[in-house]
């Protein structure tokens, strides 16, 4: 909080977000008498560029949590509900709260309370597309490489594929050869035909260079006699970098170097 009074940017706090402003700013947070999960009828109940657009009362996915409590000083209550804080603000500061989650997909209006905060109050500029993003992303890794290789672990899920495609197009050269090569393990507890099906997609649909690793008798070896749920998870884990790690040796022999992994989820790589 003090870095962003000192450098006068907006903040948007999100459910402990708006506890942690009130208490690191002076105010004071107390639990309220009855919480309120899942949906809550919320009251606006002074103007904000945050609302700005929706109408007075408006039906949230909320995790109410505070009643008793002061303001800190220069904050006014700009939203609440029976039971609860829903919103707080500070003009001068630019500094917004509330105690509901906007992103989520059961807020109704939560999208326009974040392109409130995002282009009402902080001043951004809706220059952003999709392709935009596809566009830079492959720059940035092209640069980042060079004329290095790259090899990723794939699991089968989207947000992996999406970071192996993009490096993919990223580290191909003029004769359509990629420097990137993707790891997919069975380790003999996927679904029926998995294997299978994943190579097709990311071989024949996505175009990647898959190395498809049939590691299903090491993984079954070493759970074998195991029933605790904790220590399956830990052996698989443990198996899968064991099996990747002799790939990326074998790899490496014949490409000559590895030099990046990619690692990817669905929020960045």
């Amino acid at each position: 909080m003090h870095v962003c009074s000192k450098l006068g940017l907006p903040v948007l706090g999100i459910c402990y977000g708006l506890q942690f402003m009130v208490h690191t700013l002076g105010g004071k947070v107390r639990p309220a008498d009855k919480r309120e999960y899942g949906h809550a009828e919320i009251d606006i109940v002074a103007e904000s560029v945050l609302f700005q657009g929706l109408e007075k009362r408006q039906r949230f996915g909320c995790r109410m949590e505070t009643r008793r409590w002061s303001c800190p000083q220069g904050f006014e209550l700009t939203a609440k509900t029976a039971h609860a804080v829903a919103g707080i603000q500070n003009v001068e500061r630019q500094w917004f709260a509330v105690q509901f989650h906007p992103e989520v997909h059961h807020t109704r209006n939560g999208t326009e309370i974040l392109r409130n905060f995002v282009f009402q109050i902080c001043g951004a500029k809706p220059l952003w597309t999709p392709q935009h993003f596809i566009d830079s992303t492959v720059e940035q890794v092209r640069k980042q490489v060079g004329s290095g290789n790259a090899i990723c672990a794939l699991f089968g899920r989207s947000g992996f594929s999406v970071a192996a495609v993009l490096v993919d197009r990223a580290l191909r050269d003029g004769g359509g050869k990629s420097r990137l090569t993707c790891i997919f393990v069975n380790n003999g507890v996927l679904r029926k035909n998995e294997f299978e099906k994943v190579q097709q997609t990311l071989r024949g649909k996505l175009g990647l260079r898959l190395d498809a690793v049939d590691a299903t008798d090491r993984f079954l070896d070493k759970l074998k006699g195991v029933s605790d749920p904790e220590k399956k998870r830990k052996i698989i884990g443990n198996e899968f970098i064991a099996v990747f790690e002799d790939e990326a040796r074998r790899i490496e022999k014949a490409e000559g170097s590895v030099d990046y992994l990619v690692q990817g989820t669905l929020y960045r790589m």
